[in-house]
């Protein structure tokens, strides 16, 4: 190292100042290789790599929905064959079959013979009157001017007196219907005859109040 200084000096006189200086730094930078070449330089050792485990971390994939699809069947219209059943009738079993058992006839009863007189009625369309006695005008039906004509039905006897006397059909007054009445009951008809019997026979007898009939 001394003879690297004295290098450096002696090219330093030959150089000049400035040259001088250069060389002194030239000088003192190989002086430090040479000194490093004579050192037990080691390289420094490396620090241990640590690994890293590296951790992908993934998003939650959505499930993808498929849409439904909606999807219409028609069907061919199939015309179904008709089908005729023809019921038949068939006994129940003789078990369920009730017991038939034989009663004793019954006496017949005798029906009741129809009452004398009353089992044909012959129907006339006129009578004849032996006596006739006038139905008496009501004075207040009079005076309210009430008019109008009765219809009644006469049942004559074998012997001409009336058996029954009821309304046909009415004048529409009751006052009038009644008045009717009570003068036809106190009638005498001829008897109806037929082969020389007399028979019992009914009629219509219509009696009219009229304001303009002088009855009463």
């Amino acid at each position: 190292m001394g003879l690297l200084c004295s290098d450096a000096s002696s090219l330093a006189g030959r150089l000049g100042s400035r040259g001088a200086a250069l060389a002194i730094i030239s000088g003192l930078h190989l002086a430090a290789a040479a000194a490093l070449l004579h050192m037990d330089v080691r390289p420094a050792e490396p620090e241990p790599l640590h690994a890293i485990q590296a951790v992908l971390l993934t998003a939650d994939q959505p499930q993808e929905t498929r849409p439904q699809l909606e999807v219409e069947l028609k069907l061919p219209d199939i015309e179904l064959p008709q089908v005729r059943v023809q019921a038949k009738w068939a006994p129940p079993p003789a078990a369920l079959q009730a017991p038939v058992t034989h009663e004793p006839a019954r006496p017949a009863v005798p029906q009741a013979a129809p009452a004398a007189g009353t089992e044909a009625l012959v129907e006339l369309e006129a009578a004849d009157y032996l006596e006739r006695v006038e139905p008496r005008y009501p004075p207040a039906a009079r005076r309210a001017r009430v008019q109008g004509t009765v219809y009644l039905r006469v049942i004559i006897g074998t012997d001409g007196r009336p058996r029954e006397v009821r309304v046909e059909r009415s004048s529409g007054h009751e006052v009038l219907d009644a008045a009717a009445r009570a003068a036809v009951e106190k009638w005498l008809f001829r008897p109806y005859r037929e082969n020389g019997v007399a028979r019992m026979a009914t009629v219509i007898v219509p009696v009219e109040f009229s304001i303009s009939s002088r009855r009463g």
